[in-house]
């Protein structure tokens, strides 16, 4: 009974997940905002900055970014080792996936954490910045997941094959986010359109668009044709759909190429 009574229910267990999600959101926004300004490496130590907590005398836009991009690391660390002590401590009240993928999630962070140091001391190589990014967004995925699981939806069962066109949309676009990160880490569309270098990296990356866009249209199709389907699961899908369309103009627009251009 102590414990019934110590341990929420699974929507402020959601709760805290979801906020976590939003601050990994904010994290990889600042964390691209630091690399458009080549600002990753304006703390040149690590984990602290100039050997300091707060970096108050050297505090400039650039240092500001990389050090509130580690102290939004940080908290959201803190939050993924109480969601995974929450999820353990109150697992009789919660589903029985839920304490294991909080370790996985957890793990994912510490990995992302550590990544995110050898990115400073290894002077920004690209293969650590694009695995940083990488698990960044594989923790992100997992908190959605479990939020997403962890929302009192009853499936109506008429999905169909729509699990499998989710997973598979999900999985493209994760490697084309890594193509992309790629591309950012070496300054690919620079070289390419300045010395004609790195080409293959970009290309890779404009034309592995294809492929994610095809299935997520595909996705679409199948929900918009689905009549019986769960209003919720038709509200992602049309958000879905929202997002592709800014995502789909900003990628392609000569701005954005133009911005890659100028490091």
């Amino acid at each position: 009974m102590a414990n019934a009574e110590v341990c929420p229910r699974p929507s402020p267990t959601a709760a805290l997940d979801l906020e976590a999600g939003d601050r990994t959101l904010l994290l990889m926004a600042v964390g691209s905002a630091t690399r458009v300004m080549n600002a990753g490496l304006a703390c040149p130590d690590w984990p602290l900055c100039y050997g300091q907590l707060v970096p108050s005398q050297q505090m400039n836009l650039r240092v500001f970014l990389e050090w509130f991009h580690r102290l939004d690391a940080m908290v959201i660390g803190l939050m993924a080792i109480a969601l995974a002590a929450q999820a353990w401590w109150c697992r009789r009240d919660l589903p029985r996936w839920l304490p294991w993928a909080t370790t996985g999630a957890l793990a994912l962070i510490v990995v992302q954490g550590g990544l995110g140091g050898l990115t400073v001391t290894q002077l920004l190589r690209f293969d650590i910045v694009t695995a940083h990014l990488g698990a960044a967004l594989a923790f992100f995925l997992t908190l959605l997941v479990m939020g997403l699981g962890l929302m009192p939806y009853q499936g109506l069962g008429t999905a169909g094959k729509l699990p499998f066109w989710g997973l598979l949309a999900s999985g493209l676009v994760y490697l084309q986010c890594l193509l992309g990160a790629l591309v950012g880490s070496r300054w690919a569309a620079h070289q390419c359109l300045g010395t004609a270098e790195l080409c293959q990296v970009m290309n890779s990356h404009l034309i592995g668009v294809v492929p994610p866009t095809l299935v997520t249209l595909l996705l679409m199709l199948a929900v918009w044709r689905t009549p019986a389907l769960h209003p919720y699961l038709r509200r992602l899908a049309n958000a879905m759909g929202g997002c592709s369309r800014p995502k789909f103009y900003w990628g392609s627009s000569p701005s954005d190429c133009g911005s890659r251009s100028n490091p």
